[in-house]
């Protein structure tokens, strides 16, 4: 028996990433802030930490940016679509893991507002709905789960969920506490930092 039955994804920033930083630095801009400033509104605020644990929705999180910079209903809306549309899908990468079965599980595991994170493949990235939703065993939401990572629950939670011990999961993340959390709870992990380094890392360690 392999050792490895499982291999779990994060999302954003290795799936999604921001490879278009313009666009958000503009936003920035326009409020007097920089990358990092508007980057911290939106994803660092209280509500932004609470909806990610499930005690808050989406539609939180930009209603306090909304009252944050004192825009209008329609302002918020081109505020988010500004936000998000520097984000790119690695279709190759999201074509790899999904090639991986049946031999192994597959998963995505995230630190996300969204309860359902599957759904955004299909809407914001033109996706075939039921490609995506074939293409993984379980799909974990930090929303859905109520919990995040690095916290050791939730990685005892998606383990559950695959039937597995820890030994035999390898998550990719491209944050470093992330991998450490991942590797606390027995998991073996790969520190995402771009596709062809994740992707050969994961392969010596599937070898």
């Amino acid at each position: 028996m392999k050792s490895i039955q499982a291999i779990i994804f994060d999302i954003g920033g290795v799936l999604l990433r921001t490879e278009d930083r313009t666009l958000r630095a503009a936003l920035g801009a326009r409020f007097g802030l920089d990358y990092a400033g508007i980057d911290q509104l939106v994803w660092g605020s209280p509500i932004s930490v609470a909806a990610e644990e499930g005690r808050a929705e989406p539609v939180d999180v930009w209603e306090h940016v909304r009252q944050t910079l004192n825009l209008s209903p329609v302002e918020i809306l081109e505020f988010e679509t500004q936000f998000w549309a520097g984000d790119r899908l690695d279709r190759e990468l999201f074509d790899c893991l999904r090639s991986f079965r049946p031999h192994y599980k597959t998963g995505l595991l995230s630190n996300a507002w969204p309860k359902n994170v599957l759904p955004m493949f299909s809407e914001r990235y033109g996706l075939d709905r039921d490609y995506v939703e074939s293409s993984f065993d379980v799909v974990v939401s930090s929303a859905a789960a109520g919990v995040r990572k690095p916290d050791a629950r939730i990685f005892a939670h998606t383990a559950a969920l695959l039937r597995l011990p820890g030994e035999q999961i390898v998550f990719v993340d491209d944050f470093p506490h992330n991998i450490e959390g991942a590797k606390r709870a027995g998991w073996q992990a790969v520190h995402f930092k771009n596709r062809e380094q994740a992707l050969a890392e994961l392969q010596d360690l599937l070898d």
